[in-house]
């Protein structure tokens, strides 16, 4: 009993007379031609069964998968939403802290001669520009919540 190729049933342009045909060709000689599409039958019959079983099996498995797969995107999403919460209360904080910053070496300005406000407002402005680094990580943060929140 000769294994059947099943790799020509995939082709698109899978003819399957000619395919019999071909098989009947390749039969020994000796072997009378009812024995030999009896067992060609019956070869297609035991792996379409073989088939269809791991077809089963794989859809059973993967319909087991689906709650957990589910219940893991509501925590994905929930975990996404408190973050995206944080996130904006920590952007909101570090707008203020540069406000504040801002408004506190201002009034400085008239009490402190001109190298002193230089340098008073350069680190003022360090200060500010490290607290926009920070911000704009935390928008890129949050523009990565909402990309996953999409899904």
């Amino acid at each position: 009993m000769a294994m059947v190729d099943l790799g020509s049933f995939a082709d698109e342009k899978f003819d399957p007379k000619a395919w019999l045909n071909d098989a009947c060709r390749s039969r020994h000689s000796e072997d009378p031609i009812d024995s030999h599409l009896n067992d060609l039958e019956m070869k297609l019959q035991l792996m379409s069964e073989n088939i269809a079983s791991a077809l089963e099996d794989q859809s059973s498995s993967s319909l087991l998968k689906v709650p957990r797969a589910s219940r893991e995107v509501i925590r994905l999403r929930d975990d996404a939403s408190s973050l995206r919460s944080t996130v904006s209360s920590i952007l909101l904080k570090l707008k203020q802290a540069c406000l504040s910053s801002l408004n506190f070496f201002l009034p400085e300005f008239h009490c402190r001669s001109w190298l002193s406000l230089k340098s008073t407002n350069r680190s003022a402005l360090q200060n500010c520009k490290q607290l926009q680094c920070n911000i704009s990580f935390i928008k890129n943060i949050k523009m990565d919540m909402s990309y996953c929140r999409s899904y």
